[in-house]
């Protein structure tokens, strides 16, 4: 089935991501990253080349939408503890600091109220980059230089 078509298809996109986890897990990789690999394939044929989109205008370094509220999905969220996991120990240690302040900062604000207090995200770096860059997700993605989102 068409990977663009199971995001209509709650079922159908959770039967395709516990077969990819069970296919990686009996091959011995890590099921987390068979199942970011779905959603990134799926990503890339929603808004990559060819689809009908504009081109963001930030670039590395920009941090205007890291102020935003991002959602991620539970395997996004284990790919981003991993990530932390293997910073050097200071470097996690700061970005589990600001995620223990962010926390009760955002706890009970709807999405208003979030956007109106604009929290940089505790991912970001003092330079404005985000510091676990690669294992960012997919709302994050949606706003990066050289991908491109739906026009509104």
């Amino acid at each position: 089935m068409d990977l663009v078509r199971l995001l209509d298809d709650p079922d159908g996109y959770a039967r395709t991501l516990e077969g990819a986890m069970a296919r990686a897990e009996a091959a011995g990789h890590d099921p987390v990253d068979a199942v970011g690999g779905l959603a990134l394939a799926a990503f890339v044929r929603l808004f990559g080349p060819g689809s009908p989109a504009i081109a963001t205008a930030c670039k590395p370094g920009c941090s205007w939408c890291c102020r935003m509220m991002v959602t991620a999905t539970a395997p996004e969220v284990l790919t981003l503890a991993a990530a932390i996991a293997a910073m050097p120990e200071e470097r996690a240690a700061a970005v589990r600091a600001r995620i223990a302040e962010a926390v009760p900062a955002v706890a009970g604000l709807d999405a208003d109220a979030r956007r109106r207090l604009a929290r940089p995200c505790p991912l970001l770096e003092a330079d404005g980059r985000c510091g676990a860059y690669a294992a960012r997700p997919l709302a994050c993605r949606g706003r990066t230089p050289g991908v491109t989102i739906m026009s509104t």
